[in-house]
């Protein structure tokens, strides 16, 4: 008889993935199911429940998840999909500890991850910057047979995989939708987060490169790097408008679309900027007037979801990826089309 192993090799899909087809639970495509479904039956496969429980958890089963205390809205949405993907899982062993850390401050980060080091989690979710230190102490809890998988931003380890959005492609989209928009010079204000978060500097490449491709005419006037704390961005993002009065665009790779809308309100700039940002968690009234022009939804609950799903698939079915760096599909909205969740 055919094994799941055989079924999604013949299938090209994980064994996990095998396992939810054939077991009716969600979490994957119809097309998907219904290519396992007939797979199976042509070889005649038949469920062995007896055998997936003794595959299952025998004991309790603890995933660490390493989140960002700051921009709370959006690492929510992180654990939503967290939730959602055990939650269809549906394995009463399993559980999730988070443990939430200032990913400005580096030594926050290596005690989360000591935390988790002590309590011998079975496989640790992590969204958190890339330095040498966080590297290395990723190593080392991969050595002691913890296995890790990175979110959001990469961190140069040993991980299993990363989960997140094409951080260029991003950049390049972002510079696309500015050109529809002005039809002319692009004079941009750029507003990053944490540079330690490579998916910053990605996304500022793909604007640079898309730029460069096409030809267009465009110049960073200013570039500022923001805390995500609303005073302090405020603050800047004001002082760089007031200064110079040619930018005609503005570029958010952070939290601070609340700072930026009070600034180009108070400013009487809400009609005259071009706005693209990512990484936006959320909307509300005063933002939907007029702040942002375009949103790339990053798919934060999608990045949560296949993250746990593959360290589930990973700790039970022995399963690898195929893909190093697994990508999520974007998706471009106005802030009207937004459907908002959190208020």
């Amino acid at each position: 008889m055919i094994t799941i192993k055989e079924i999604a090799e013949l299938a090209e899909v994980s064994k996990g993935t095998v396992d939810r087809a054939l077991n009716d639970r969600p979490g994957i495509s119809q097309k998907s199911r219904e290519k396992i479904l007939k797979i199976a039956k042509e070889h005649n496969y038949v469920v062995n429940r007896n055998a997936k429980k003794l595959k299952s958890f025998g004991e309790e089963k603890i995933i660490g998840v390493l989140m960002s205390k700051r921009a709370e809205l959006y690492y929510k949405r992180i654990m939503d999909g967290l939730i959602m993907a055990k939650n269809d899982i549906g394995d009463t062993k399993l559980k999730i500890k988070p443990v939430f850390v200032d990913n400005f401050d580096e030594e926050s980060i290596l005690k989360g991850l000591e935390i988790f080091k002590e309590k011998k989690v079975a496989g640790i979710v992590a969204a958190v910057m890339n330095t040498d230190k966080i590297a290395g102490k990723m190593n080392e809890i991969i050595d002691s047979g913890i296995p890790v998988i990175t979110l959001v931003t990469d961190v140069e380890c040993r991980r299993i995989c990363f989960f997140g959005e094409n951080a260029v492609q991003v950049g390049r989209l972002s510079a696309s939708l500015f050109t529809k928009m002005l039809k002319k010079d692009v004079k941009l204000l750029v507003v990053v987060g944490n540079p330690k978060f490579t998916v910053h500097e990605k996304r500022l490449a793909g604007i640079k490169e898309f730029m460069k491709l096409y030809g267009i005419n465009y110049d960073i006037r200013n570039i500022i790097l923001s805390e995500e704390k609303y005073k302090s961005s405020y603050e800047k993002i004001k002082m760089a408008l007031e200064k110079d009065a040619d930018i005609n665009s503005v570029y958010l790779s952070s939290n601070d679309y609340e700072a930026l809308s009070a600034v180009m309100k108070d400013l009487d700039l809400t009609d005259k900027l071009s706005v693209v940002g990512c990484q936006i968690s959320f909307f509300d009234k005063k933002i939907k007037t007029g702040c942002m022009d375009f949103i790339i939804d990053t798919k934060p609950e999608d990045i949560g979801y296949k993250a746990f799903e593959m360290m589930y698939n990973h700790i039970v079915f022995k399963d690898t990826p195929t893909t190093d760096k697994n990508y999520i599909q974007v998706e471009i909205k106005i802030p009207e089309s937004f459907n908002p969740v959190y208020y």
